[in-house]
């Protein structure tokens, strides 16, 4: 029997830890490929900085051996792939194939803003079908709604509502869950507010980052969980992965103090030696990091993403 169902048959936490110091195993539960930089809409307060236009996107196949390493005594349960937008990243088929090899007990999803959805290469609808990956969608107007849903059909069969999600108590997100014809599992979320960013606008007429107590952006924040692969190496979240390419990219839009830049060098992602001398590293990434002050320690404004239809 494979390790993952022996895991998923004792189901106690204890259990699990000890067949992972056994085998010298770990597991994440959730984990995002972050691909491209490249996005196709520049929403307020993206979390990513894809609203200012940031350019570039990961070499896959650089990076392949180091992944299929990674795979040996890491073990993924959830995997995410993103930007930027991933449906305008050219090696999406082979990612797709690729993690789906050496992850096959991982659930796959993309999250995509669905507006190219209609455009998909058929290689890549086929990749999608044959691994059952998620169509995760996050739906950014409220006129999209249906354009979108019309999309998915056309490319995924019919679309049958499983659940309807109308709890706001997180903050103003609805979504429909859905499973489609082709047996892919489609989520409709339809956020329309997005919170207050690492980045936003400060006294000197630039954009700045906060000087937040590191345990409370940490308790704040919702990336927390959403370590993320970028060129082989494993970061804590998408911040310390994009962050240091809007400094350098967009210079001349963002104020960063020499303190804070220092100490925004001073981060180290995981390598995939580094797990190997210390496979208990990746325990760290749940940890409050000195960079989480950077961040803000309190979400209380919602911001509207799109103020108009620019479809």
């Amino acid at each position: 029997m494979p390790q993952k169902e022996i895991i998923n048959c004792i189901g106690d936490y204890h259990e699990r830890t000890f067949l992972e110091r056994l085998h010298n195993h770990r597991w994440l539960d959730y984990t995002e490929f972050y691909l491209t930089h490249h996005c196709n809409l520049t929403c307020v307060n993206c979390n990513r900085f894809s609203n200012h236009g940031l350019s570039g996107s990961t070499d896959w196949n650089l990076h392949r051996d180091t992944y299929k390493e990674w795979s040996r005594k890491l073990h993924l349960d959830k995997v995410a792939f993103l930007g930027g937008e991933p449906t305008v990243y050219p090696q999406l088929v082979q990612a797709i194939t690729d993690v789906n090899t050496w992850w096959p007990d991982a659930k796959l999803e993309i999250t995509t803003n669905g507006l190219l959805i209609e455009k998909l290469r058929p290689a890549v609808v086929d990749a999608i079908k044959r691994t059952q990956t998620k169509l995760y969608i996050s739906i950014h107007y409220e006129t999209w709604k249906d354009s979108i849903k019309q999309a998915v059909e056309s490319k995924f069969g019919e679309l049958t509502l499983k659940h309807a999600h109308r709890d706001t108590r997180d903050g103003p997100i609805l979504s429909d869950r859905f499973i489609s014809s082709s047996g892919n599992e489609v989520v409709l979320e339809y956020t329309y507010y997005f919170r207050n960013p690492a980045l936003m606008p400060g006294k000197s007429g630039k954009l700045e980052l906060h000087r937040s107590d590191p345990e409370a952006a940490h308790r704040a924040c919702d990336m927390k969980h959403s370590h993320h692969f970028w060129e082989g190496k494993l970061y804590k979240c998408g911040v310390m992965v994009t962050l240091p390419y809007m400094i350098e990219q967009k210079s001349h839009m963002v104020n960063i103090h020499p303190d804070q830049q220092q100490l925004l060098d001073s981060y180290e992602p995981l390598t995939v030696d580094d797990f190997y001398a210390d496979p208990d590293s990746v325990i760290n990434l749940e940890k409050t990091i000195d960079q989480c002050s950077l961040c803000p320690a309190n979400y209380t404004d919602y911001t509207k993403i799109i103020t108009k239809d620019i479809r």
